[in-house]
């Protein structure tokens, strides 16, 4: 309940929270926010190790990364690593999520390329058709005068 809700650790010491479980179980005893922690920490190593012995078992991955503002006002990063299995499902498994600080745009892309050298080998890089056609766009356009859009060479 509490990594699928996001709620705090401190829930376990909320009134309402304790109420609602001697109400569900009168005879369980909720565990403090130190054991608590400790349980979520062994669950996110062991987590983690399968996560990377997965990953190690395919020979292509697509990442993609999400951006997003709290509330609060507070960025957020994620990068997705996307892969298809064996029995030819998608799968995904979420490579990191922080409050990135705001990185030069020069280093941005180094970033990127540097949480997918950590998790995935060389071999297994193919660049994307995305970012293959935005190589190419400056290639393919010509300035307009005026200031308008670009025109598309041929």
């Amino acid at each position: 309940m509490i990594v699928l809700d996001c709620q705090p650790l401190s829930i376990v010491d909320n009134n309402g929270f304790n109420a609602f479980i001697k109400l569900l179980d009168p005879t369980y005893i909720v565990p403090s926010r130190k054991a608590l922690k400790e349980k979520l920490d062994k669950k996110y190593k062991v987590t983690k190790e399968n996560a990377i012995a997965e990953m190690g078992k395919f020979s292509a991955v697509s990442l993609t990364a999400d951006m997003w503002t709290s509330i609060n006002m507070d960025a957020y990063l994620a990068v997705t690593c996307h892969y298809i299995t064996d029995e030819a499902k998608l799968s995904s498994l979420l490579l990191g999520e922080s409050v990135p600080p705001v990185p030069p745009p020069d280093v941005q892309d180094r970033s990127l390329w540097g949480l997918l050298d950590s998790h995935v080998e060389a071999e297994q890089r193919a660049p994307s058709a995305t970012s293959s056609a935005i190589a190419e766009v400056p290639k393919r356009c010509t300035p307009v005068k005026g200031g308008g859009p670009p025109e598309v060479l041929g």
